[in-house]
């Protein structure tokens, strides 16, 4: 899953993200089909991302429904954070140094729900290893 600018850029040049147009209407769509994952795969730069916002956005007694919902979401969903530096992460994040074939595979054969795999140098490694069933990719206008 990827968020993508109309002219083809994840994220600006200083590494922002703030153009993600992502109202209540995405937010809903995006927290009822993760709900139902099996997992996120994240590539480091994601996950430090994810792990700066989410494990606290439902305590600000002003977050909106979708952003509380989407805490918990990701509080309790488990994680694989692909990275050579990391030598490990907060909850239920497992480190694991290397994309090995084999053992995504054997990841996506355990029962429950899809795998999602976030961050671009991750995906672009799970598309070298044709690990990728599904692509989505959330078109935003640029700002």
């Amino acid at each position: 899953m990827m968020s993508v600018s109309v002219d083809g850029y994840m994220e600006g040049p200083k590494r922002e993200i703030d153009w993600h147009m992502v109202d209540d209407e995405l937010h809903q769509h995006m927290n009822g089909w993760l709900a139902g994952a099996g997992g996120f795969l994240e590539g480091r730069v994601t996950y430090e991302l994810m792990e700066e916002f989410w494990p606290t956005a439902d305590h600000d007694p002003a977050a909106p429904a979708t952003i509380v919902e989407f805490a918990q979401i990701w509080r309790d969903m488990p994680k694989i954070v692909y990275s050579r530096t990391l030598k490990r992460a907060s909850g239920n994040a497992t480190v694991v140094h290397d994309v090995v074939p084999a053992e995504v595979l054997a990841l996506k054969a355990q029962p429950g729900g899809d795998l999602v795999v976030g961050g671009g140098d991750l995906g672009a490694e799970f598309a070298r290893h044709d690990l990728i069933d599904e692509y989505r990719l959330y078109v935003h206008p640029k700002r």
